[in-house]
């Protein structure tokens, strides 16, 4: 948009000067046919130019090559039509203050166009000299002093423009360095987490759902194969489960090793109830999901049964960044956390336990088995629990 602004300006700006530069030979040759040809060739010459623009490669493709042309057509009215000193000095410094304004020093057009004008300028010096004496020294400085302010600040509005296409370019480059790196980086950021650290970097106390999985006797798993074949085994347990916490709307928030601990709630856009039946639905799904890397396991006779247990609870918890200002973490604190990862640790093979909390959350669409209160460590209580079923 910017660009087409600006080629539209100077296409203003070329039909205003040689439209006045017409009248001016037409003037100058005191309206006789051979100004009046002149004139026409000058008003029409910008029309003619703007389909060049368009339509000849040569010029298209370069577009400073249409500011030679305009030099080349000055150049061609001062050699050849009998003009006034102050149409002269107007003629050459006008297009000078046009090329330093809009092109740049180091290009092939403008020391063409410096070139054509110091011709020009050589060929007019006679006249030039002639006429200012005529007119007088003070207003030969003045006229002086009205190109040179024209010329010093074109080149000033040139030095400015460099300077900002440079820090244009520089913040350009560093905006695409930005996104090239933080698309790098996108798939280890949960958006939840972010949205939640960039919030505030206080604690906040958030009624939230937590949920730990982990695998059953993995040191044994290690011991039993390969390490390429345990680590091609976790990376596919971990990317099995981790596609499931997405589908289900749930933030990741860390793999704890062989497990994964998995929050709901931080978005603060959804009940309890059903953040409870999302979580829910999740455990199911990965328990079947298990069932089926199990079966996978089986089929390559690897010499091992994993096994995965899954605890859940719903408390209030502290949500925030810890650790120095140079490097953040956002974490989730308190005794909820403490609860479930003790209820996955309390499970058995292929268990999902829940706390009694995060059950009465539950609908009528889930199946709960009572079991006995459990005595975990760290908690005065027994805690009071049930399996969630198929």
């Amino acid at each position: 948009m910017l660009a087409f602004h600006f080629d539209n300006q100077i296409a203003r700006l070329r039909q205003f000067a040689f439209s006045l530069t017409a009248l001016i030979v037409w003037l100058a040759n005191d309206f006789e046919e051979v100004g009046l040809c002149w004139a026409a060739a000058l008003a029409s010459y910008p029309i003619g130019l703007h389909w060049a623009l368009r339509r000849l490669r040569i010029i298209a493709d370069n577009p400073d090559r249409a500011f030679v042309l305009d030099t080349a057509m000055i150049f061609a009215v001062l050699a050849t039509q009998p003009l006034s000193l102050l149409s002269q000095v107007a003629l050459i410094g006008g297009m000078a203050f046009v090329a330093r304004l809009c092109l740049l020093t180091s290009s092939p057009s403008y020391q063409v166009i410096r070139l054509l004008l110091i011709v020009a300028l050589a060929q007019c010096g006679a006249s030039v000299i002639e006429g200012l004496k005529h007119i007088g020294l003070q207003q030969s400085l003045g006229l002086g002093l009205l190109l040179g302010l024209c010329f010093f600040s074109a080149r000033t509005v040139g030095l400015v423009s460099s300077e900002r296409a440079r820090l244009f370019k520089a913040a350009k480059q560093a905006h695409q360095q930005t996104t090239q790196q933080l698309t790098r980086v996108k798939p280890y950021l949960s958006k939840p987490l972010l949205a939640s650290a960039l919030q505030t970097r206080a604690p906040r106390r958030l009624p939230l759902i937590i949920f730990f999985a982990d695998l059953q006797d993995s040191t044994g798993a290690a011991e039993q194969l390969a390490e390429q074949a345990f680590t091609d085994f976790l990376n596919d347990y971990l990317t099995r489960m981790g596609q499931l916490v997405l589908r289900f709307n749930g933030t990741l928030d860390k793999y704890t090793g062989d497990g994964l601990m998995v929050v709901f709630g931080l978005e603060e856009s959804e009940t309890q109830q059903a953040l409870a039946r999302q979580c829910a639905l999740m455990a199911l799904a990965m328990r079947r999901a298990f069932q089926e890397l199990q079966a996978d396991c089986l089929a390559q006779i690897r010499p091992f049964k994993p096994g995965q247990r899954m605890g859940i609870h719903a408390g209030v918890c502290l949500a925030g960044s810890v650790g120095p200002a140079e490097q953040l973490n956002f974490t989730i604190l308190g005794r909820a956390v403490h609860v479930a990862a003790r209820l996955e640790q309390h499970a058995g093979l292929d268990e999902i336990l829940v706390s009694k909390e995060f059950a009465q959350l539950l609908g009528a669409e889930f199946v709960l088995a009572a079991r006995p209160p459990a005595t975990v460590s760290g908690l005065k209580r027994p805690l009071n629990h049930c399996a969630l079923l198929d």
